[in-house]
């Protein structure tokens, strides 16, 4: 996916337990260019602890190991050096089996793939021991956990997800094929049970966002050219019919205040739609042209993106219906999307320049996360902790930042994923891949 090519107000996103294993990546060593496009790859300092002398690998890249029913061996590449130079070792962790396989030349390095297999407990990891020729340096390898949950409709792909109250909730694209395109699914986040169920619209009729209340009812933007609604419904009840009254208008991105209130972008009005779920009553506040992805900070206020003319990102507070413009990015030419927000921070991901920004709105201070090379963002989701997650689905990988880290760790996934990135209140990772759930924990 290509986050450049978007159309100007495209009205929406296009977007069996089976336990696996994932190891993160880490980048260590003196900088330089990475090797060719392979697996996914991330980049983060070094820790020197168990490093014996000055070694002879400058630069090591560790990416992802996967075990389960979808084995992907993971890899250790080592720059400027020969397969009979290489070698690696692995200390032992009770559960894991670690299975180091033979060196081979790649690129203008060396890879050595590496398969995990087995159970592992939430923030294991595995020390690996590299030698090219010379003294050994060692690095701490993270192991987390994958699990697997299928679901009901087959080759189902969703557009959005929300991981809340200890269930999963998941919408299709837009303009997916009939009947997927009218069917949400709600999965139980313990014991994996989950619900399809067809909603009773129109051909002419699509759902483009959804958003979760505390007590699990779940609201979803119906689109209609001849009047946009909104469906209110806990799983498996009818839905209750809350009209817009925007007939031939674009809205999208619905989100809800801590105090109820649903607000969504009008397009074609450039406006920030208010409605009160309760009574029905609706306000449209105006807003700069050139709106995007609104979202809702746990702190209070909303946020939503201004692009092209004068990028920035917007604040608006709904108790007093004030804003607050964050310049970002190069005039006429940055176009901020994916939104995310933690504590005083907001991430996003500018579509011209390819790059992650994270705005410090306290200050006003905003900066650039790295990026692994070639990597092609399309969702972002931060933890309370102000860890970032990104999914990439050029590379079916996931990127993790932890707080104060401006390097990524790399995860690569199984399918075509991932999409549909979520977190839910414990931090753990919810994603879309190939048809099916996956549950990752930190």
């Amino acid at each position: 996916m290509t986050l450049t090519a978007l159309p100007r107000r495209a009205g929406w996103r296009y977007g069996l337990l089976t336990p696996g294993l994932l190891t993160l990546g880490v980048l260590l060593g003196a900088c330089g260019n990475l090797p060719a496009p392979g697996p996914a790859q991330s980049s983060a300092a070094a820790s020197s602890s168990g490093n014996t002398g000055t070694s002879a690998v400058s630069r090591l890249i560790v990416t992802a190991a996967l075990s389960g029913p979808v084995p992907m061996p993971g890899s250790v590449w080592v720059a400027s050096a020969s397969p009979s130079q290489v070698s690696v070792t692995a200390q032992s962790v009770p559960g894991l089996t670690i299975e180091v396989g033979a060196a081979v030349a790649d690129g203008s390095g060396v890879r050595v793939p590496i398969t995990v297999s087995g159970q592992a407990g939430q923030g294991l990891s595995v020390r690996l021991s590299v030698r090219a020729g010379g003294p050994t340096r060692s690095v701490d390898l993270p192991v987390l956990a994958l699990e697997r949950r299928p679901l009901p409709v087959a080759g189902y792909q969703a557009s959005s997800l929300r991981a809340t109250g200890g269930k999963v909730y998941l919408l299709p694209p837009v303009n997916a094929p009939d009947p997927q395109r009218h069917t949400v699914i709600t999965v139980d986040a313990a014991s994996g049970a989950a619900q399809a169920e067809e909603l009773p619209l129109s051909d002419t009729e699509g759902l483009t966002s959804q958003v979760i209340a505390p007590d699990g009812t779940r609201y979803l933007l119906v689109q209609n050219v001849a009047g946009n609604w909104v469906g209110a419904a806990k799983p498996g009840a009818a839905l209750r019919h809350l009209p817009l009254g925007t007939p031939g208008d674009t809205l999208n991105s619905l989100t809800r205040s801590s105090d109820g209130r649903l607000w969504a972008l009008q397009y074609r009005q450039d406006a920030l739609l208010e409605l009160d779920p309760l009574s029905g009553t609706q306000q449209a506040h105006p807003v700069q042209d050139n709106a995007e992805d609104l979202i809702a900070s746990a702190s209070g206020p909303l946020y939503f993106s201004r692009f092209y003319t004068a990028p920035a990102i917007i604040r608006f507070d709904p108790s007093t219906q004030q804003t607050q413009a964050f310049p970002v990015g190069v005039s006429g030419k940055s176009y901020p999307r994916l939104l995310t927000s933690s504590g005083s921070l907001v991430w996003f991901m500018d579509a011209w320049s390819r790059k992650v920004g994270r705005l410090d709105t306290a200050s006003g201070q905003v900066s650039d996360v790295n990026l692994p090379a070639g990597a092609s963002i399309a969702a972002l989701s931060a933890a309370p902790d102000g860890t970032l997650w990104a999914a990439d689905l050029s590379r079916h990988a996931l990127y993790r930042w932890l707080p104060g880290q401006l390097d990524a760790q790399a995860v690569n996934v199984p399918g075509d994923g991932p999409r549909a990135l979520g977190l839910d209140a414990a931090s753990q990772v919810w994603f879309e891949s190939s048809g099916a759930l996956y549950h990752l924990s930190p």
